[in-house]
């Protein structure tokens, strides 16, 4: 962790935030000696907290997605270490492999959703990737993203939703 917060410097501003590889959460006392306060922890669904969903976790979030089921909005939560948990509501699947098989607007039907539900509820709907994720099918993946920014930044210019990165969730930011 020593040298993550190192490595970060560059910024100028202290890291806060940190991702767990594969959601896998552990440790959390390290995180804050080191001066994190927000971690993004694993979704609600079943398949996402299950230490080891297996098979049927995988097919079954690929349901979900293929489906357009919307995506579930989340709260913070506090941990005894003092750290805030903040859960992942949907990673923006990438398309390849079979997955390039499910229309990228059914991903975008799943983020809509929570977004609306979001700012209905004032609940927070925390969308994550990986850049690599929009490799394949790259337009449409890229086209499915600015939609979905879109309809945030609309919610936001109405007064109806807040855009802020994990770290505005660390207590006292």
């Amino acid at each position: 962790m020593a040298a993550c917060i190192r490595a970060a410097a560059w910024t100028g501003r202290p890291s806060v935030s940190f991702v767990f590889p594969r959601n896998r959460v552990g440790h959390l006392g390290v995180l804050a000696n080191h001066g994190i306060r927000v971690f993004r922890g694993p979704g609600p669904r079943w398949y996402e907290r299950d230490e080891n969903p297996g098979t049927l976790g995988r097919l079954a979030h690929l349901l979900d997605v293929a489906m357009g089921a919307p995506a579930p909005t989340v709260l913070p939560e506090s941990t005894p270490e003092g750290l805030v948990n903040l859960p992942g509501s949907m990673i923006y699947l990438p398309a390849h492999g079979i997955r390039g098989m499910i229309p990228v607007s059914r991903r975008v039907r799943r983020a809509l959703a929570a977004l609306n539900e979001a700012a209905d509820l004032r609940r927070v709907f925390h969308l994550w990737f990986h850049p690599t994720n929009l490799a394949d099918h790259y337009e449409s993946m890229m086209a499915g993203l600015r939609g979905v920014f879109g309809r945030a930044r609309e919610l936001r210019d109405a007064g109806r939703l807040d855009l802020r990165p994990m770290g505005a969730f660390a207590p006292g930011a």
